[in-house]
């Protein structure tokens, strides 16, 4: 049996729009969950810092809700335009593992913690994993 893939994310210009409205539409009526009263404001890596858990932590329901939280945004600004090219995860690599080198290397560069988000990101995976060439 060969090995498995994940079929490609389907980006068409509709999809995408698509998707754009009903994100659009959850946002302008808003959606009620678990946790209401928790709203991320990630703009800077001593944000990330601050919000996003370890992954090693015994996770209460919130902490949970703020590691997948932070789970995502890793992915997205690593699927974000630029953001392969800024970092070549292996392929055993983890987003768990992902939010754990952000955490660390911010902890490591408290100089950076008012640097944003995505750059932070991006310079600690890069770090981490860069692209080799």
């Amino acid at each position: 049996m060969g090995a498995r893939y994940l079929p490609e994310p389907d980006v068409s210009p509709m999809r995408t729009f698509r998707v754009f409205l009903a994100a659009l539409a959850i946002m302008t009526t808003g959606i009620p969950t678990a946790s209401a009263s928790y709203e991320p404001k990630l703009r800077s890596a001593g944000d990330f810092l601050e919000t996003c858990p370890a992954s090693t932590a015994n996770h209460s329901m919130e902490e949970l809700s703020r590691f997948s939280f932070c789970m995502g945004l890793v992915r997205g600004i690593l699927l974000a335009p630029g953001g392969a090219k800024a970092a070549c995860m292996p392929s055993g690599g983890s987003l768990f593992d992902a939010v754990d080198l952000v955490r660390d290397w911010v902890k490591v560069h408290p100089g950076e913690r008012k640097i944003d988000v995505r750059r932070a990101v991006m310079r600690a995976l890069g770090e981490k994993y860069p692209c080799r060439v």
